[in-house]
């Protein structure tokens, strides 16, 4: 294994996080990176808009709820390209603040639907993230609705029932507060475990498991009252128990949730500026996640950490076989976004050494609650057959028959940066004196996966990134987002829609 996927492998570990029981990685979690890093300019990203301050926006489906509404195919209310809708917004941005611009440059910097992959890939030709989540929840249809009880049953489901949904005042269901602070407090715990995973996993990589019982127990402890929080303010025991009691009668509380993921898709929208298309409000935490100048958060790797040796049972233990991110030494584009060649002009070198400090950063989207691709009991308006949302394996592929508006295998929920990077090697002065002439006219030129030229294009204004030489090796200066976290989604919906719609017959 060389020493750049030997790097790309510690990051993984510590970005995504292991268990401290297990050892082996946070599960459901995927890490892609990208063929070279996008350098991040901190005036495209900085204090950007929010119409609802740090927190986000409040959803209320109890107080609040959307109207009721059929549902619709999600084929006819998803038909644009991500592509085209990202040209389409940011020619309407044109005319807008700063503060506007940074916002739509941060939600489209998270918006793409991704391979499950270890490369980053963007599916070609795909509807984003947030029209395809909008096409679901709209497409979505109770398999409840017109189901027929007896007495018995209907007093039973009605009591499992009222521990997890209400009606409110214009008679619709929605969550009760029990699943409201079921929901809260297990996201709470959720980000707990993340948090102390990849604390420990830092821990491990470099040794310290003796100290990681000491530095790490307030994280320990955080853990442990979140799950206490979820238990008893979050009603985690009774809410469960009425819901697997639901389940096992073929029944959920569909409606109620479809009522809040509607009400968190409108209310995510509210107070977008005038003159821009409606797109739900994304955010990035930290908020200085931007700022190169702001260490807090950010963790050194150094070159110990890169000729540390492996223990022998890791590659088959946390991550797999090994690394199957392709890439040739050194590439060349047009512009950072799209490196247009890779060269194998060495495949590899000697005496590698690199130093950066790195950061993962969470993606916030209130509007997005995907607590309904957990429940059975609904499927797609159209023909969509089960599990065409996704099917809960990392082996999925772009559905055909045009199902791809409501294919949402998983969902990026982190970025991975890095900064301040110096890189030698044994040739290093020679080699990048023969990669900037040969690709001199190139705007963009990456080594392995770190940008080490690239020229700004952004709506405000141009701006050069290349690498110093220094007494040290090759410095660049600024952040860099090298990868992705993203999260797989459960099978969904689990039940056919040819079980409860008519299709059309084919033509004769």
């Amino acid at each position: 294994m060389s020493d750049i996927q030997k790097l790309l492998r510690d990051l993984k570990a510590r970005a995504a996080g292991l268990d401290p029981e297990s050892g082996k990685p946070t599960e459901g979690f995927y890490i892609s990176f990208r063929p070279v890093a996008l350098p991040i300019r901190p005036d495209d990203y900085a204090n950007p808009y929010s119409p609802f301050g740090p927190s986000g926006p409040a959803i209320n489906a109890t107080k609040n709820p959307p109207p009721a509404a059929d549902a619709t195919d999600p084929k006819q209310v998803n038909t644009e390209p991500e592509a085209d809708e990202e040209t389409r917004i940011r020619k309407e941005n044109e005319k807008q603040s700063a503060a506007v611009k940074a916002f739509v440059n941060t939600f489209f910097l998270v918006d793409k639907k991704l391979k499950i992959a270890d490369d980053w890939t963007p599916y070609p030709g795909a509807t984003s993230i947030h029209r395809t989540w909008y096409a679901i929840i709209t497409g979505a249809q109770s398999t409840l609705e017109s189901q027929k009880l007896t007495k018995e049953m209907e007093a039973k489901y009605a009591a499992l029932l009222d521990v997890v949904q209400t009606k409110n005042e214009a008679g619709q269901e929605v969550p009760s507060s029990k699943m409201l602070a079921y929901e809260q407090y297990r996201k709470e715990h959720a980000a707990a475990v993340i948090a102390r995973n990849r604390v420990f996993s830092e821990y491990k990589e470099e040794g310290k498991m003796a100290d990681f019982l000491i530095d790490g127990l307030p994280l320990i402890d955080a853990e442990k009252h979140a799950y206490m929080k979820w238990e008893g303010f979050g009603y985690k025991k009774e809410v469960e128990s009425a819901l697997q009691e639901l389940a096992s009668r073929g029944m959920s509380p569909v409606t109620a949730l479809l009522t809040l993921a509607r009400a968190a898709w409108r209310d995510g929208q509210a107070g977008m500026p005038q003159g821009l298309s409606p797109i739900p409000y994304t955010f990035i935490t930290p908020s200085n996640w931007a700022d190169p100048y702001d260490d807090s958060g950010w963790t050194k790797y150094s070159k110990t950490d890169l000729h540390r040796t492996e223990s022998k049972d890791r590659e088959k233990t946390e991550y797999g076989a090994g690394a199957s991110v392709g890439f040739g030494l050194w590439s060349a584009g047009g512009d950072f976004e799209h490196m247009d060649s890779k060269e194998s002009v060495k495949e590899s070198v000697e005496d590698l050494n690199v130093e950066f400090k790195y950061a993962a950063v969470d993606i916030n989207r209130p509007w997005l609650d995907t607590a309904l691709l957990n429940l059975p009991n609904w499927f797609l308006l159209g023909d969509y057959p089960a599990g065409c949302i996704s099917d809960g394996t990392a082996a999925q592929e772009l559905p055909s028959q045009g199902r791809e508006p409501a294919f949402l295998p998983s969902i990026p929920v982190g970025l991975i940066l890095l900064k301040d990077l110096t890189i030698s090697w044994r040739d290093w002065k020679k080699d990048w004196s023969e990669a900037t002439s040969r690709n001199g006219g190139s705007a963009s030129v990456g080594f392995g996966p770190f940008s080490l030229k690239a020229k700004y294009a952004k709506e405000t204004g141009k701006e050069d990134l290349e690498a110093k030489e220094t007494k040290e090796g090759l410095k660049v200066e600024g952040i860099q987002l090298i990868g992705y976290v993203s999260q797989i989604n459960p099978r969904s919906p689990q039940e056919d829609s040819s079980g409860y719609t008519e299709q059309p017959s084919p033509s004769p």
